[in-house]
């Protein structure tokens, strides 16, 4: 008549195991949130390497045709980068990268 879901469902509504169930989930879950360690301001340093341009006057597209282009070229050589962002804007351009943990830029 029940299938296995049937038949497990029908047995735990009824049985006093299921409270035990409850209760013991329960309290290792207080034990895990308990000893899991924390640390408010954890200390955590990501080589990153920052890249700020200025080009007085210059309009975005002027910045990205002359600037952020050729720098992006040279970027995608450098080894161990796991992301490459770049940014123009009025006057100015750059960019950020992290690098691979373990490892240096270049």
């Amino acid at each position: 008549m029940y299938g296995l879901a049937g038949r497990l469902a029908h047995y735990f509504i009824d049985s006093k195991l299921t409270l035990i169930l409850i209760l013991v989930s329960l309290a290792l879950g207080l034990f895990a949130i308990a000893a899991t360690p924390k640390e408010e301001e954890p200390q955590i340093v990501v080589p990153m390497i920052d890249i700020m341009l200025s080009y007085p006057g210059a309009s975005p597209e002027e910045v990205e045709r002359r600037v952020v282009v050729p720098l992006e070229k040279k970027h995608w050589e450098l080894k161990d980068i796991a992301i490459h962002i770049l940014l123009r804007g009025r006057g100015n351009g750059g960019g950020y990268c992290p690098v691979l943990c373990g490892h240096g830029p270049g």
